[in-house]
């Protein structure tokens, strides 16, 4: 399972996501997604094309926690991934 991560330096909100993959072939494009934040599942979703679009997400994310994602074992390999997040950063005050 691949998985990169990235550490939030202050609070902040998921406001949208957008993928990515290379089409491989019309029988392997179906492959799992999960994006997680401090170890747990904030949002999974399944591409069955090449392009995936989400930007009705309100996933609050507290400062100092690992934003990670991962190719989950769902589906069929994927090649050349692009997952992109799409943060707000929430200021106390």
């Amino acid at each position: 399972m691949l998985s990169i991560h990235f550490h939030i330096t202050r609070d902040a909100t998921v406001t949208a996501i957008t993928a990515d993959q290379d089409p491989v072939g019309s029988s392997q494009q179906d492959k799992g997604y999960e994006i997680q934040a401090g170890g747990s599942n904030i949002f999974n979703f399944n591409m069955v094309l090449s392009e995936y679009t989400n930007d009705n997400l309100n996933v609050d994310i507290s400062a100092g926690e690992a934003l990670q994602m991962y190719c989950s074992s769902i589906g069929s390999r994927a090649r050349d991934p692009i997952v992109t997040l799409e943060l707000k950063w929430r200021y106390a005050g």
